[in-house]
């Protein structure tokens, strides 16, 4: 009703990039999973890649991703699908990497801040849960990959962190982030 507005809209990534949908938007994002449902975490910069290779003068987002976690699942040798604490700040980590390879996406957004309900779910040792979330349901706990965030996104408060602290045995190998990025 206003053509002054730009419209915007989330492609699910299973959507081609020459696929008219893409191009009805004025500002476009996916929704991409890959290192989580499918493939692997490389593939997100492969498609971010060739989309704009071919596809220069679009505008182009990144709308959702994320990998579920389970705070009481924790590994020593974190894997995709397996609902580690761990994995998620592995794929968190990559994420935040492709995101800093790709300065032309006009927006990125985690998907959750928040585990939250749904009703279809039994995955994870959660029943009606999509644990997505860097934060759990009840709000009481903060999972790894929120202090990954916090470390790369927060400009004014130090802090530390120590990552793995639920798990029996303790190591260096994932949310290796720091503020200095190091």
């Amino acid at each position: 009703m206003d053509s002054t507005r730009p419209t915007t809209m989330a492609h699910a990534f299973m959507l081609e990039h020459e696929n008219p949908l893409v191009n009805l938007p004025d500002i476009a994002s996916y929704n991409l999973y890959f290192g989580w449902y499918l493939g692997n975490l490389d593939q997100n910069d492969s498609f971010f890649d060739e989309y704009h290779e071919k596809f220069p003068n679009r505008v182009m987002g990144f709308s959702e991703y994320g990998a579920d976690a389970n705070a009481a699942f924790q590994s020593s040798q974190p894997e995709a699908g397996d609902y580690s604490e761990q994995y998620q700040c592995v794929y968190h980590e990559y994420i935040l990497d492709c995101i800093e390879r790709h300065p032309w996406l006009w927006a990125t957004h985690v998907w959750n801040m928040f585990d939250f309900a749904v009703d279809g779910r039994d995955e994870g040792g959660a029943h009606g849960l999509n644990q997505k979330g860097v934060v759990s349901f009840d709000r009481k706990l903060k999972k790894d990959a929120f202090y990954l965030y916090k470390a790369a996104w927060n400009k004014t408060e130090d802090f530390v962190h120590l990552c793995r602290r639920r798990s029996q045995s303790r190591s260096t190998n994932s949310c290796r982030r720091s503020k200095n990025n190091t």
